[in-house]
């Protein structure tokens, strides 16, 4: 899971004068790759589209021993491509033809010198004869391909070209592959897949007035291309009678989420033609699955076609896909199973229908028959608290439950459909049910699960959980890769989803080497679902990134667990979801200006307590400020989230030697909702340090820089 540095030459091309700039850029973002898999025991050649690639130069690997299965070759950035026309556009295409034709001849430049002076500069245009296929293929479609402004995303425009080594005994399966720059900043993880199977791409663009040919891959295969505006891919091949072909799709799961199209995704549908064109058999799905998986019979000996498009007829540099080809069907197995070690596990089709199970059980099972409707019974004693969850639709599953609960005189007495959850993952509408009741007698109870829409059949799987409380909570921490400066703080945001009525603090903890620790507060108080920490780390040379564990544990001791690590991803314009990442990444920042020098007056002092008229009181002290940092200027401010606490006023006092003492008073804004006034919470204080400084000119310019002080808990009416 280490990163790897580059085994052999890096070619990067872009313009000086974006070098300056560099450590001014956000964080650079993956959009899509190209292919998003290959064959162990192969060398893959990947086409990046993101954001802010400038100064890339290493890749990191996370999954099954990564960092013994992929070699890096080289990491070669692609500057962007301007417009050209006339002439130039005249030059560079006769002089592509002739590459094809087989010809070594440069054509002429029969123009005047101020002519050659006005045209567009960039290193593929003057160096056509030495490009890869690749490169000859992005700048073919650059100059024949009109652009749609519509088209062009910023998030996808920004380009790089991977080479690496595949080991021949590389576990197939998914893992994530991250762009890195030198100061170790790292990209969003996207996922890579490794296969067995032979791997087939598109052909790259031919120029005009060629046409495209339609491709042949050969079962079992699989086959990777691109959807572009409009476009429809078509993949010849030939089968026998009889033969039964599995034709299963990767297109949602290469990128789950777009945030600037609708549905906010690549709805993929597959379409299968004989010889004569007839249409044969089409998908757009998979059950609850965007992402198609279609089956068929072969009718007759002969050649077929598989037609690939957007449902929607959309189509974008991103709209990548990934299809596995083989014979057969595809098995239909839920996800792993539900983790409760202390639970037995028994099947439904071992209890007759209506029959008493005893508890606490995790019940497996499949939604069958006319009435789609499963009953167990239990026997509850009066005033006893019972826990039932279905497992489904999270493991895959086609099953929308509902879960319905009768007491022995005949009443309903609780009843669940769907259940919200932080949306984490792919799935986009959290449709398994849970609920916890109270037994108000006791007796035998009747539990009723049924899919929601009555479906049901063989694929319409669940497990139900039936059992006692068991409080926990599920811990995530956003984004998986964190720069932290040194010296300074940053703020990690921290989710916090209970279970089973879990209502207790948490206290977290970071397993990671020495130079990086939590600051302030480590608490997350009870009934938080959404809060923020601060991570700091001490000042050395190294600038490598390192894996680390953020465990949280109840305050009572009793449950603990891992934060799972995430980025943060939209969907349409508007529904933010949270993709799990294989690692939590730390990696060192430059320490922001005036971050050392100004800190809480007492720092080992985390909580900050409100006196009888809900205020309380933070002092810092100021440093001298260096001749570097001259007129420094401090502003304080709590983040627009935090509506239970206000900043009231900042006092600044003068001391000896232009040192100074900041006193921060807050105070309490207890809400409508609670009437007695307590307040527990996170303070996270926001610092801006405005300063001068004298640029490279010896001008003086005035600069600004943005940290975080150590978080607190804050607490009122206690």
């Amino acid at each position: 899971m280490l990163y790897h540095t580059l085994s052999s030459k890096i070619k990067i091309f872009f313009s000086t004068a974006f070098v300056s700039a560099i450590f001014l850029l956000p964080a650079q973002h993956i959009g899509y790759l190209m292919p998003s898999g290959g064959k162990a025991g192969t060398t893959a050649e990947v086409l990046v589209g993101g954001q802010q690639l400038w100064s890339v130069n290493q890749i990191r690997f996370s999954g099954p021993d990564a960092a013994k299965k992929f070699t890096v070759e080289s990491v070669t950035l692609v500057p962007g491509l301007p417009p050209i026309g006339g002439n130039q556009r005249k030059f560079v295409v006769q002089w592509m033809r002739n590459i094809l034709a087989g010809k070594k001849e440069i054509p002429p430049k029969n123009y005047d010198q101020r002519e050659l002076d006005s045209w567009r500069k960039h290193i593929y245009f003057n160096t056509v004869d030495q490009l890869t296929p690749l490169q000859f293929h992005i700048l073919g479609e650059s100059i024949f391909l009109p652009r749609n402004s519509l088209q062009m995303s910023p998030a996808i425009n920004s380009l790089a070209i991977l080479r690496f080594k595949i080991a021949p005994d590389t576990k197939p399966g998914r893992y994530e592959l991250r762009l890195q720059r030198k100061n170790a900043m790292l990209s969003n993880p996207l996922p890579f897949y490794v296969d067995t199977l032979p791997e087939k791409r598109e052909p790259y663009f031919k120029l005009p007035p060629g046409k495209p040919e339609i491709p042949s891959f050969t079962i079992p295969a699989v086959i990777n291309g691109q959807i572009l505006p409009g476009a429809t891919d078509s993949w010849n091949f030939t089968a026998k009678k009889g033969d039964t072909i599995t034709f299963q799709t990767f297109a949602r799961k290469l990128i789950p989420y777009m945030g600037d199209c609708v549905p906010g995704y690549f709805q993929c549908l597959l379409e299968l033609y004989d010889a004569k064109g007839k249409q044969l058999a089409s998908a757009d799905d998979f059950h609850s699955d965007p992402d198609p998986v279609l089956t068929y019979q072969i009718p007759e000996d002969g050649q077929y076609e598989l037609r690939i498009r957007d449902a929607l007829y959309r189509g974008r540099a991103d709209f990548v896909y990934r299809i596995r080809c083989f014979k057969g069907t595809l098995p239909f197995k839920l996800k792993a199973a539900p983790r409760y070690p202390e639970l037995p596990e028994i099947k439904t089709s071992q209890l007759e229908k209506g029959k008493q199970t005893d508890y606490p059980v995790m019940l497996q099972g499949v939604v069958t028959g006319q009435n789609a409707k499963e009953h167990f019974k239990i026997n509850v004693r009066k005033d006893e608290k019972i826990v039932l969850e279905v497992f489904a639709r999270r493991l895959g599953s086609p099953l929308d439950s509902r879960l319905t609960v009768t007491a022995p005189d005949g009443k309903k007495i609780a009843f669940n459909d769907d259940y919200p959850r932080i949306k984490v993952g792919t799935v986009m509408q959290d449709t398994d049910s849970y609920l916890m009741f109270t037994a108000p007698q006791s007796g035998i109870y009747t539990v009723e699960l049924a899919d929601t829409a009555g479906k049901h059949g063989k694929h319409y799987q669940y497990f139900l959980r039936i059992d006692r409380p068991r409080p926990s909570f599920r811990l995530f921490v956003k984004p998986s890769s964190i720069p932290v400066p040194q010296n300074g703080n940053v703020a990690v945001k921290i989710m916090v989803e209970p279970q089973d009525g879990f209502s207790n603090d948490i206290v977290l903890d970071l397993k990671a080497p020495n130079r990086y620790t939590l600051t302030g507060s480590r608490i997350i108080p009870a009934g938080t679902t959404e809060t923020t920490i601060t991570m700091s780390c001490t000042q050395d040379r190294k600038r490598d990134n390192v894996r680390a564990i953020l465990t949280g544990t109840s305050a009572d001791g009793t449950f603990s667990t891992r934060a799972i690590p995430g980025d943060e991803t939209m969907q349409a314009f508007a529904y933010t979801h949270i993709l799990p990442a294989m690692e939590l990444l730390l990696h060192k920042t430059w320490t922001p200006a005036g971050a050392t020098l100004i800190a809480p007056a007492n720092p080992g002092k985390t909580l900050l307590k409100a006196d009888q008229n809900h205020t309380a009181v933070l002092t810092l002290k100021q440093k001298k400020l260096t001749a570097y940092l001259k007129n420094g200027k401090y502003e304080f401010s709590l983040p627009d989230s935090q509506k239970q606490v206000r900043l009231e006023k900042v006092r600044k006092v003068e001391k000896k030697g232009k040192q100074a003492e900041y006193q921060l008073t807050f105070k309490a804004v207890p809400d409508e909702k609670n009437s007695s006034g307590k307040i527990r919470t996170t303070l996270l204080i926001k610092t801006i340090f405005t300063y001068e400084t004298k640029n490279k000119e010896g001008k003086t310019v005035q600069r600004k820089s943005t940290f975080y002080l150590p978080v607190l808990m804050f607490t009122a009416g206690e």
